[in-house]
């Protein structure tokens, strides 16, 4: 929407599937919201699709549900989140660092830890050992 207004009212029509703040959509769960723009008398929509959140870990091309990692050594993985936005839970046995999608897991002390991946109502556990 262009013009001179300086305020834009922004609502949507399912805040339990999309919220709006300053124009920028957040998704909350799957499902349809209409997202509505008002200003200066004129209104403009947008459809918005929601799909259920999805976590997805891997150790190259392949799928990973666990890992195990020696002590002092490293393991990587790429980490895809949608929507975006996840947290992540950490145990102690191991220097875990996740950015940019990439999960890095050097071991410190033998043991068993599981990282906790979070997005939406979406929940994947990863196991790892430490050997």
């Amino acid at each position: 929407m262009t013009g001179s207004s300086k305020s834009v009212e922004w609502v949507s029509s399912n805040t339990k599937v999309a919220s709006v703040s300053n124009g920028v959509i957040r998704a909350v769960k799957k499902g349809t919201a209409v997202i509505t723009a008002k200003a200066n008398g004129i209104s403009q929509t947008v459809r918005v699709t929601v799909k259920n959140p999805s976590i997805k870990i891997k150790k190259g091309k392949k799928a990973a549900g666990k890992a195990a990692v020696k002590r002092r050594k490293t393991a990587k993985f790429t980490v895809s989140v949608n929507p975006s936005g996840s947290g992540i839970k950490l145990g102690g046995l191991a220097k875990v660092t996740f950015k940019n999608g990439k999960l890095t897991i050097k071991g410190k002390k033998k043991g068993k830890i599981t990282l906790k991946f979070t997005s939406g109502k979406a929940v994947k556990k990863f196991n790892v050992t430490v050997k």
